[in-house]
């Protein structure tokens, strides 16, 4: 009890501050504390706002118009020669004359005279030469020139010399050797291509030398002593290669100026190997126009006389003959010329030997058959086949209809207005002019690329065996035997050298 008043009264004291002690000495610092949490994130504040856009700056001023280019309006054979050449020629830099008559350089070079026939290099390089052609047995031979603009292996002829190549056949080296005296080409088919019109030469040249450039050094000629006597022809002031002389249109008038022959057509009428239709002069005029183009086609850039008369050309009356060399009119276009398939193109277009088709036989020419018409004309050289025919055959090598296809629909129809104009030639009986040409004879290496029923001769590689009643049935130069089935020639038929 004491004890607790006690406690009583000096905690009394101690509230009444009655008597406050001295403070005591502080006590020594304490130890810090651990280290408490750390505190929760506090939360993102918001995004501020998006400054204004600046303002768009102004436009700059419209430049000057640039120069208006050139607008070449082209005939459609121009049009066309530039649409259909393999290669780009150049024409940058070309005014529109210019370009005009590249098109049609190469319209006629690539469309109608199928010069890459004979000029492409056998690498296919376009128009690059060296492709042989061999003259006889004895080793002679002949190379297609390099028609393109290569500094060094290509053609190096002027305009001049190039018409004059032309126009007389003479053959400028393509070495840098010289003639002794000047040769004539040999193969190339000048005779024909000289009755061109200055302009067409003209315009062909100026594609060769707008074409790229192929490097390819061709082999020089071994023509023979004989081929190299041959020489080059006076340049024709007429017209004298066929049954009627004709004066050549004129080129140019009395001041100098070109004289205009619209399409060759006055050039076509004068160039015709046959006299002229009867009733030329009361036919329409448009008719006589298609006729005069189509005969500068056919007679003087086509050169179809060369493989669709047998023999082209009169060799069998002696050379002093005012007719010797012309064009053999009694036999003009039925067929019958035989063409040995170059080995290695052979088996390309599946055919070892071919024969010229007769046109214009009275019972065998195409022209003359029932059923026979201007879009059927069409559809084989479209289609490159005798679409007329059951099965259906290819045209035979080495008839270009790749390329005459190209031609415009109106010069097509132009060829065959003229041909139509041609009269049926029927045979005698001393001369079977109207021929019973033969297709072609199918290549092979083995029986197994012959037809179903066939057997391959691999010695002369020509599928044999078919089954005929006529030798007209067979291939090229083949014989119809006695049991009805197509048999190879013997090597020592004429055929084979001489055609039908």
């Amino acid at each position: 009890m004491r004890t607790s008043l006690m406690l009583l009264a000096a905690t009394l004291l101690s509230v009444s501050g009655c008597g406050q002690g001295d403070p005591g000495a502080a006590g020594a610092k304490g130890t810090t504390g651990t280290e408490g949490p750390s505190g929760a994130t506090g939360a993102t504040g918001a995004t501020g706002a998006t400054g204004a856009t600046g303002a768009t700056g102004a436009t700059g001023a419209t430049g000057a118009t640039g120069a208006t280019g050139a607008t070449f309006v082209l005939t459609e054979r121009a049009t066309k020669g530039i649409e259909i050449s393999p290669v780009q020629p150049t024409l940058q830099g070309k005014s529109s004359t210019e370009v005009e008559q590249i098109g049609i350089g190469s319209y006629l070079v690539n469309a109608v005279a199928d010069c890459g026939g004979c000029h492409n290099s056998p690498q296919q390089k376009f128009l690059g030469g060296g492709t042989g052609f061999p003259l006889d047995s004895a080793g002679h031979i002949v190379y297609a020139r390099n028609l393109t603009p290569d500094a060094t292996t290509g053609m190096k002829l002027t305009e001049d010399q190039f018409i004059a190549a032309i126009r007389t056949g003479q053959d400028f080296p393509a070495s840098t050797l010289a003639f002794a005296a000047p040769q004539q080409l040999i193969v190339m088919p000048w005779v024909y291509f000289r009755w061109m019109s200055t302009p067409d030469i003209k315009a062909m040249y100026a594609y060769l030398k707008a074409i790229p450039a192929v490097s390819n050094a061709v082999t020089i000629d071994n023509k023979g002593t004989a081929l190299m006597a041959l020489a080059p022809a006076p340049a024709p002031i007429k017209y004298n290669d066929g049954d009627v002389d004709r004066p050549l249109p004129a080129e140019s008038d009395v001041t100098g100026a070109a004289a205009p022959d619209t399409d060759s057509v006055m050039r076509g009428l004068a160039i015709r190997p046959l006299a002229a239709p009867a009733d030329l002069d009361a036919r329409p005029a448009g008719e006589v126009t298609a006729i005069g183009r189509g005969s500068y086609l056919v007679n003087a850039i086509a050169h179809c006389n060369e493989c669709h008369t047998n023999p082209a050309r009169n060799t069998s009356v002696p050379s002093t003959d005012p007719g010797f060399g012309r064009v053999n009119t009694a036999h003009y276009f039925t067929g019958g010329v035989v063409f040995a398939v170059p080995p290695p193109l052979a088996p390309v277009v599946h055919q070892t030997r071919s024969m010229g088709a007769d046109l214009t036989g009275k019972t065998h020419g195409f022209l003359n058959e029932s059923g026979t018409s201007f879009e059927l004309f069409l559809g084989i050289l479209s289609a490159g086949e005798k679409i007329d025919e059951t099965p259906m055959k290819p045209l035979a090598w080495p008839m270009p209809w790749d390329s005459f296809r190209n031609m415009t629909p109106q010069d097509l129809e132009s060829i065959w207005t003229y041909l139509k104009t041609l009269p049926a030639i029927a045979s005698t009986s001393a001369d079977a002019a109207d021929k019973a040409t033969q297709g072609f004879a199918m290549y092979c290496a083995q029986t197994s690329d012959c037809m179903t029923g066939q057997t391959c001769n691999v010695t002369t590689n020509e599928c044999i065996g078919a089954t005929c009643t006529a030798d007209a049935d067979c291939g090229a130069c083949q014989k119809c035997t006695t049991a009805g089935a197509c048999a190879a020639p013997a090597a020592t038929d004429s055929c084979l050298t001489n055609g039908i």
